[in-house]
């Protein structure tokens, strides 16, 4: 061309250009590498910085809270401190204004009595003190509600005996006297067994030798005589239990004696018949029998607060439990909401092994040498404890009929299955039936002659003494028969009146012979 190039235009060969080319770029990978880096510190690190502050305003608000928190509480504290301070002001206000009317009632009163002249009569005053303590200490339905007679006393103390110490409903309902309070009814059994302690201590210490025993050996000379006295009961709860009461009965005698208390005794439970009869072992043998139905009626009880316990508050409502409070129930209102079965179920649970926790009766079932039906079983010894409580102790017959207990399904099985066993004691029964009613119509003999024999008598002394006015107006000296017609009905006595072994014989074999019938009378009988 002519023209002349530039040497700058000239590309020269250069043998090292890749490998310098590839180190740039390892270069600024490097570079790019490291500033990813830095950025990524960067970022970790603000992120750091956030999560501290999000923290430390955490702390800040929760201290803020807790402060107008406290803040709080201090205003509340002094509004109530502010509330009671005025509160006490006004006492204090109220107080000076009554001590301050109090002083010029006082001051009014002291004025009066120096102006009054004062006639003093002790022995007129000695008299209202007198009148006013008597009235205090013997009201007058304190004594109407003494008067109890000896079929009342009777009646009572059967019951007491038959439901144990505590029922006093129950007590109430058996002895018929369902219109009397049942305060009256408590007041009467708390009497009668400070009664029974008070006469079984005095009978314990009329036993002790007090020659042989020194005053050390006072305590263990009693519990020996008691042990004497009670046989084969010796140790136990119910030792501990007639212990206790007389022990009771004697500290509330003390009190009495050192006018610390008064008790109100009823006159029929302190009549020197009665008494008698308590100290001759009456009183020891009822506190023995009052200790076993305090003891029985004790795991009823339980066993019935357990089954209230889990039934629970809805339960109990559907079936008519007025309240929620249970305490407030004696045992025999508790036990009308739950059912016979519900108790054998919870005292089969609760009679078990003492090692375990529980009570432990003697049951009829595990002795073997006592004699019992074949047809017994454990369900009847729970069967015989629920129908105790229920229908009393003794009270064989009403347990025997009744169908929620055992016995009456126990005694129709056996006798289905066992009609030779059934027909023979049906046929005791009966020849023993027979023999008690010669007894009892020689009873009635004897009892209706000696009553012709008392009319005969009477009848006897009136016609004497009308033949003796009689002679004595005829001024006639002939002797006076005054027996002459008593004499005419002698006591004869025959057949009807003498209970013999013949007759006895006589009438059991008739029994005996007579036909049994079919197993629907035997079942129905047993």
């Amino acid at each position: 061309d002519g023209s002349k190039r530039n040497r700058k235009q000239v590309k020269t060969f250069d043998p090292q250009a890749d490998l310098a080319e590839a180190e740039r770029k390892k270069q600024e990978e490097i570079a790019r590498q490291k500033e990813l880096e830095r950025e990524e510190k960067e970022l970790q690190r603000l992120a750091r910085f956030l999560e501290q502050e999000e923290a430390r305003e955490e702390r800040e608000k929760k201290e803020r809270d807790r402060k107008e928190a406290l803040a709080l509480i201090e205003k509340q504290q002094k509004e109530k401190q502010d509330v009671v301070l005025e509160k006490e002001k006004k006492f204090a206000i109220l107080k000076e204004k009554h001590d301050a009317k109090a002083k010029a009632l006082q001051e009014e009163k002291e004025r009066r009595m120096k102006q009054v002249k004062i006639v003093f009569n002790s022995r007129k005053t000695d008299r209202k003190r007198a009148l006013k303590r008597a009235e205090h200490e013997d009201p007058l339905f304190e004594r109407v509600k003494q008067a109890w007679d000896t079929t009342q006393r009777t009646r009572m103390i059967n019951a007491i005996l038959r439901f144990g110490f505590g029922r006093f409903c129950k007590v109430r309902q058996d002895s018929n006297f369902t219109s009397l309070p049942i305060q009256d009814v408590e007041v009467f059994s708390r009497a009668y067994v400070y009664q029974l302690g008070l006469q079984a201590a005095s009978t314990l210490l009329a036993n002790i030798n007090s020659h042989e025993s020194h005053d050390n050996d006072v305590e263990e000379a009693l519990k020996n005589s008691l042990q004497n006295m009670l046989g084969v009961i010796g140790k136990g709860p119910e030792f501990d239990w007639i212990c206790e009461a007389i022990l009771a009965a004697l500290c509330m005698h003390m009190r009495m004696k050192s006018q610390d208390a008064f008790v109100r005794i009823p006159l029929i439970l302190a009549e020197p018949a009665f008494v008698f009869e308590l100290r001759n072992g009456v009183a020891i043998r009822s506190l023995h029998r009052l200790s076993f139905m305090s003891r029985l009626n004790g795991v009823i009880e339980e066993a019935i607060d357990r089954i209230i316990s889990d039934l629970g508050y809805e339960e109990m409502g559907k079936r008519g439990c007025p309240t929620n409070d249970y305490s407030t129930l004696d045992v025999d209102l508790k036990a009308r909401h739950v059912s016979i079965e519900e108790i054998m179920h919870a005292l089969g649970i609760n009679l078990i092994s003492p090692e375990s926790g529980g009570h432990r009766f003697k049951t009829i079932a595990s002795e073997s040498f006592l004699t019992r039906a074949p047809w017994w079983d454990r369900s009847c010894d729970l069967g015989l404890l629920v129908g105790t409580f229920f229908h009393g102790i003794g009270n064989y017959e009403a347990m025997r009929v009744d169908e929620q207990l055992p016995f009456v399904n126990r005694i129709n099985h056996y006798v289905k299955y066992n009609r030779s066993a059934a027909e023979s004691f049906r046929r005791f029964e009966v020849s023993a039936t027979a023999a008690k009613v010669v007894f009892d119509n020689a009873l009635i003999s004897m009892k209706r002659k000696f009553q012709q024999q008392t009319h005969a008598a009477v009848a006897a002394v009136f016609a004497a003494k009308k033949k003796a006015e009689n002679l004595e107006n005829a001024q006639d000296d002939a002797p006076i028969d005054i027996k002459s017609a008593y004499l005419a009905k002698t006591q004869k006595l025959d057949d009807d009146d003498i209970v013999t072994l013949p007759r006895l014989k006589q009438a059991a074999i008739e029994a005996f012979r007579k036909p049994v019938g079919d197993i629907s009378s035997l079942v129905a009988t047993h």
